[in-house]
């Protein structure tokens, strides 16, 4: 069975930065990877006015 992980980017630029929060999901994958699991994702946001650092495109 593989294992992986998703990021649910609801966070914006005034609770946290871009450049912050991207660093934070690299070093969580990085864990991630030592640990075995086999795949990120993150997830893109529809229907909503703001989606994060995911925007719907």
């Amino acid at each position: 069975m593989d294992f992986g992980m998703q990021f649910f980017p609801c966070v914006g630029p005034k609770l946290k930065p871009a450049d912050q929060y991207f660093d934070e999901c690299l070093s969580l994958a990085g864990m991630a990877d030592e640990n075995g699991y086999s795949h990120i994702r993150i997830v893109e946001h529809y229907f909503h006015a703001y989606g994060g650092y995911s925007p719907n495109p």
